[in-house]
């Protein structure tokens, strides 16, 4: 009797059946965390890979295969780091004319899962970036005034455009795809002294630049140093085609001996790094005659020809990117800001109607306004407050020139 009366009592069944099922449930509540752990890990994996291949496709040594996939491996490991405890196990590199391809694998050694005989979570990540594949040219329009020589502004620019031209060249295997030219300005530009007979030059006014005791007889080129200033308006803010004496580019004495001749659009890109590494800071701001030049190095027809005829090269886009740090002081006509200001507005909208692509970049002082509007819209300006932000910003807009993308 007391046997039956215990076999029916119900009373401690819970208890019982708790904790029989307690083992399971905690098992269930750890592979769970470690379900988020793992999915935590992976994308902390997938973001380092992405992050790596990036980086890669700016610095890998990319005239070698060799030495790739170690790179991407360190690279990887410090953009990683903790991982939640996970550990890279393998990473590979394939890279084509086209685009850089990283995969990685990774284990996350589990916690509670290992109840269940998981000891180790596998990960893994795929990546690559990829190029548009267009061609490019890009006219870089840089401020060379004395006030690039305060708080480092110049020798930062140097870096930074180092890092550019290093971008733009290994963007793309075809090094006939990607051309560059720089314009560096101040009141003036400085041109090579063999444009001298070039029709669309107007000569040096000799009253004006020779000492009064000049022969004559002497060629008025002998005191030219090779700077030319703003053309007559309107023609001062377009690429408008010199067909006229009103038209052509006046001749003028450099006002400062310092400012480094332009560079025409070229693939060599060892001679766009010298000409930066030459770049001197000396005198006045005067934006819209850099920007006039970085249109007529973007045009076909003379006074720059290098550039290609359009509708000729399928996908071509051009570009400029004009930086400078200061408000401008002068041009040929006046030192009236508002007035000057007002040529530069129209120089800017006229590469845009153009077809010309505008990134715009003031560093630390000048006019926001200006240069925003300058811009092809408000994502291709840059307000850079602080010098050292000038490397992020001249990479951001590198990568965007030559299209370097995420694609997955």
């Amino acid at each position: 009797m007391k046997f039956r009366e215990f076999a029916a009592d119900r009373h401690g069944n819970v208890a019982v059946t708790f904790s029989l099922l307690l083992m399971p449930i905690l098992a269930a509540i750890g592979v769970a965390l470690d379900v988020g752990r793992a999915g935590s890990a992976h994308s902390k994996l997938q973001n380092a890979l992405d992050a790596a291949a990036l980086a890669m496709s700016v610095d890998a040594p990319w005239h070698s295969g060799q030495g790739l996939e170690p790179y991407a491996r360190q690279i990887l490991k410090e953009n990683f780091g903790a991982g939640q405890g996970a550990e890279i196990t393998s990473v590979s590199v394939e890279r084509s004319s086209e685009d850089l391809v990283l995969k990685a694998e990774a284990h996350l050694p589990s916690t509670f899962a290992g109840l269940i005989g998981v000891e180790r979570i596998p990960l893994s990540a795929t990546t690559n970036t990829v190029w548009g594949g267009n061609p490019v040219e890009v006219a870089l329009v840089l401020d060379n005034t004395g006030s690039m020589a305060s708080s480092s502004k110049m020798a930062t620019l140097k870096v930074a455009v180092h890092n550019m031209l290093g971008i733009l060249e290994q963007g793309t295997l075809d090094q006939e795809a990607v051309a560059v030219g720089i314009v560096p300005f101040a009141t003036q530009v400085r041109i090579a002294r063999t444009y001298e007979i070039a029709l669309w030059l107007r000569k040096l006014d000799a009253s004006a630049s020779k000492p009064w005791w000049w022969p004559k007889s002497w060629p008025w080129t002998d005191s030219w140093d090779g700077c030319v200033t703003d053309r007559d308006q309107p023609y001062d803010v377009d690429d408008t085609l010199q067909a006229s004496e009103t038209t052509k580019h006046p001749a003028a004495k450099c006002a400062v001996t310092g400012l480094q001749e332009l560079l025409p659009l070229t693939d060599d890109f060892t001679a766009l790094r010298d000409k930066v590494d030459d770049m001197r800071a000396d005198g006045n701001t005067n934006v819209t005659i850099g920007i006039a030049w970085g249109m007529a190095m973007l045009s076909h027809h003379a006074p720059l020809e290098e550039a290609s005829v359009p509708g000729t090269v399928r996908g071509m886009k051009q570009v400029m990117v004009v930086l400078t740090d200061g408000e401008n002081a002068q041009n040929r006509f006046t030192s009236d800001r508002t007035s000057i200001d007002r040529r530069t507005e129209l120089a800017c909208q006229a590469a845009k109607d153009a077809g010309i692509e505008v990134f715009t970049v003031r560093v630390v002082e000048g006019n926001r306004n200006l240069l925003r509007d300058c811009a092809t819209d408000p994502d291709h300006y840059f307000d850079v407050e602080n010098v050292d932000d000038l490397l992020p910003v001249f990479q951001t807009i590198s990568t965007r020139i030559s299209e370097l993308r995420i694609a997955r």
